[in-house]
């Protein structure tokens, strides 16, 4: 069905651009004008979309020659459409998606001593981990765990926001490894609030997951780019236009960024990550060796989500020291410790499940 739709589309330019060319005598030299008019916007655009370059096109009367030697008539331009494939602007995926439900987002000292931003990401998280599927997120300040996400600061091109890669292409954005880059001197040039940023956040998670923009087919974006085949595969459970869907391409600053996923946002991720079992997992945010000041203060579960209540033990088999705590409320007062190796246990009960119990030694210097 592609093909044959592209087909036609050459064919009917190629027969308009004859019948202009016989009409118009082009045989004879014809000299642009040295003060060319300025060109109609809604002609450079469909000479855009037909794959031509705007700096290429000259203006000749009732025609238009583009890249020296090819003619497209104003009027075939005038009545002409850019045909669309399916333009029901609903949900897709890529053609792979995440083989693990845990996702580890390495946080670094950039993203968590920035009030604004540590706000977003954990608002962007929280509305991931509520949205019913099989996976989990979770945010890490170290990277002795492992992490299979890396949050990243930096410039991109023009008014991009921010760039994500998708499943099984971890070089996608030209940062090799999965990275969600933001674009923070431009975010903050727009003076975005803190639940915009959640928004991008969240849309570029989105990505991350193998969900492609509600509205590519008419935007008319390809199935691969930079040379990576990245697929569209519609929901079949998604047969309408979702308007408030966060994966939607284009960021509009009168967007106060309040509402996140949309209904079929959340249907999407739940239909291709259904939820099936308990598999939560969580991760201890301390490093490895630290100092006796570094060991106390406010130590919160990876896990950033509804839970119903967290548990903690802190233990030291030398000294036989104990300490067990169990509380709905996710900030976790360590209490002070002396110099030693202490193992910290934590787990986690939701609604739905029980993580495993997660354990990691601490050497308090």
């Amino acid at each position: 069905m592609k093909i044959t739709s592209s087909l036609l589309t050459v064919a009917l330019l190629f027969l308009f651009c004859f019948v202009a060319c016989k009409k118009n005598d082009i045989s004879q030299t014809a000299t642009p004008k040295e003060d060319q008019e300025r060109i109609d916007e809604k002609y450079l655009a469909k000479i855009e979309k037909l794959g031509f370059k705007r700096s290429s096109v000259r203006c000749y009367d009732s025609i238009f020659v583009v890249e020296n030697d090819i003619i497209i008539a104003k009027k075939f331009l005038d009545t002409f459409h850019i045909p669309v494939v399916n333009p029901n602007d609903r949900h897709a995926h890529s053609d792979q998606s995440l083989s693990f439900n845990n996702i580890r987002i390495y946080t670094s000292q950039p993203w968590w001593s920035n009030s604004t931003y540590y706000s977003a990401l954990n608002r962007a998280l929280y509305e991931w981990n509520s949205a019913g599927s099989n996976l989990n997120f979770h945010m890490l300040f170290q990277t002795d765990q492992g992490y299979d996400w890396n949050l990243i600061f930096m410039s991109l091109p023009g008014t991009t926001l921010g760039s994500a890669d998708f499943p099984g292409l971890p070089d996608l954005n030209g940062v090799p490894g999965y990275n969600i880059l933001i674009n923070q001197n431009y975010i903050n040039a727009l003076g975005l609030t803190s639940n915009q940023i959640s928004w991008i956040l969240t849309h570029e998670m989105g990505h991350m997951l193998g969900l492609r923009h509600t509205d590519w087919d008419i935007n008319g974006e390809p199935n691969s780019q930079d040379g990576y085949y990245v697929g569209a595969n519609y929901f079949p459970n998604i047969t309408v236009q979702d308007p408030n869907s966060v994966m939607r391409a284009a960021f509009n600053t009168s967007n106060n960024g309040n509402v996140l996923l949309s209904s079929y946002d959340k249907l999407a991720v739940n239909t291709l990550y259904p939820l099936n079992s308990c598999n939560l997992q969580t991760f201890i945010n301390r490093p490895s060796v630290v100092s006796s000041g570094e060991a106390s203060g406010t130590l919160y579960p990876s896990y950033r989500g509804p839970i119903n209540f967290i548990e903690w033990q802190i233990t030291n088999s030398a000294t036989g020291y104990n300490y067990t705590s169990t509380d709905s409320d996710i900030e976790f007062q360590v209490p002070s410790l002396a110099p030693g190796t202490y193992v910290f246990k934590t787990r986690i009960t939701t609604a739905n499940c029980v993580s495993s119990w997660a354990s990691k030694t601490i050497t308090i210097q």
